[in-house]
């Protein structure tokens, strides 16, 4: 019995569990708020590191197709330029201090 030519297999629950899990460690280095001193561009790069590190993991872990892969890229990349809109948005309103330390 074949399939019909019209229906298309979906994604395995696994696979979209792992592309929410990877577009979350994308975003992360987006919306880190936190730069603290005496050398404030450390934190915000060991954040960098260690997400390219677990989204490193979870693609060698998950062992997905690449077009699942890219449909996380492309959704965390457009998470994290809408969440950065909104805190640029709060800043130039000057809501900011409502939302601190976040904002």
């Amino acid at each position: 019995m074949n399939p019909s030519p019209d229906s298309s297999p979906s994604p395995a629950p696994a696979s979209l569990g792992l592309a929410a899990a990877l577009a979350v460690v994308l975003v992360l280095p987006w919306i880190n708020p936190f730069a603290l001193g005496p050398s404030p561009n450390v934190q915000p790069l060991l954040i960098s590191w260690a997400s390219a590190a677990l989204a490193l993991g979870l693609v060698a872990v998950g062992r997905v197709s690449s077009a699942v892969l890219w449909r996380a890229a492309v959704w965390a990349w457009v998470a994290a330029a809408v969440l950065s809109a909104g805190m640029g948005l709060l800043q130039y309103l000057d809501l900011a201090a409502d939302f601190a330390p976040w904002v």
